[in-house]
């Protein structure tokens, strides 16, 4: 499952539909929603028993319920219809594709040797960042720059990422090479909620901190922060780094 704005989302894989789920997925395919008495007579008509039009329209995780409007006016819908415009706007579909694209690097592991180790996954990561783009905004500074001014960075160091955060695309977010990518990779700006704060301290360097400065207390776009909040380096390892 992956957790979006409008809730959960299923990015597993997918069973063959039984008899009455096709037919139910054959209904709706002719419209967007429907009551119950709509779905129930419809169902009837095929020659489904009560109890199994229930357990399918009530208990399936195809079917979204809405019962906003009172008990006897429950509306019926495919899970994702409803939703399908906003998660396009959201890139949740988008993300879905990469997320799979990712996953199949398991089959041969995410390192390959060439002439030294690269990272196999890096590519389609880059893709998920700055596929059709000319500009991107860097999610630390968040001005606008060339993609050619830009890296997918890891939100957290990759050698500690297991490889389900690997092959997450939500693992990366772009970070310019003007100084962003410099502190954040070096802890001297972490994220944390969604600001960006102040980590190690550079000593005797009023520019790096004046620059530093200028930075904390921005707020993230929120689509950078998607993804597991985990990802963020938290202040406790900021202070474990400082007191190697």
């Amino acid at each position: 499952m992956v957790n979006t704005d409008h809730g959960l989302k299923f990015i597993g894989e997918t069973t063959k539909l039984n008899e009455i789920e096709e037919d139910l997925m054959s209904f709706f395919n002719q419209g967007q929603s429907a009551s119950f008495p709509e779905l129930d007579k419809y169902l009837s008509n095929k020659g489904y028993g009560r109890p199994h039009i229930l357990k399918t329209t009530n208990f399936s995780p195809l079917v979204c319920v809405d019962k906003t409007k009172g008990r006897r006016h429950y509306v019926y819908s495919l899970v994702g219809h409803r939703a399908a415009a906003q998660d396009d706007d959201l890139g949740i579909d988008t993300y879905e594709i990469y997320l799979r694209r990712l996953r199949k690097l398991l089959e041969a592991g995410t390192d390959e040797t060439i002439e030294k180790i690269a990272r196999r996954e890096q590519r389609i990561l880059q893709e998920w960042l700055f596929k059709g783009k000319t500009h991107e905004n860097c999610a630390v500074c968040g001005l606008e720059f060339s993609v050619n001014t830009l890296v997918a960075a890891h939100k957290k160091p990759r050698s500690d990422c297991n490889d389900a955060e690997r092959l997450d695309p939500y693992i990366v977010m772009p970070v310019c090479l003007m100084g962003c990518d410099y502190l954040y990779e070096n802890i001297y700006v972490y994220i944390e909620g969604t600001e960006i704060k102040r980590g190690l301290s550079f000593l005797n360097a009023s520019s790096e901190s004046s620059f530093i400065e200028k930075l904390v207390g921005r707020t993230v776009d929120s689509k950078w922060l998607l993804g597991n909040q985990s990802y963020f380096r938290s202040p406790n390892k900021v202070l474990q780094r400082t007191s190697r």
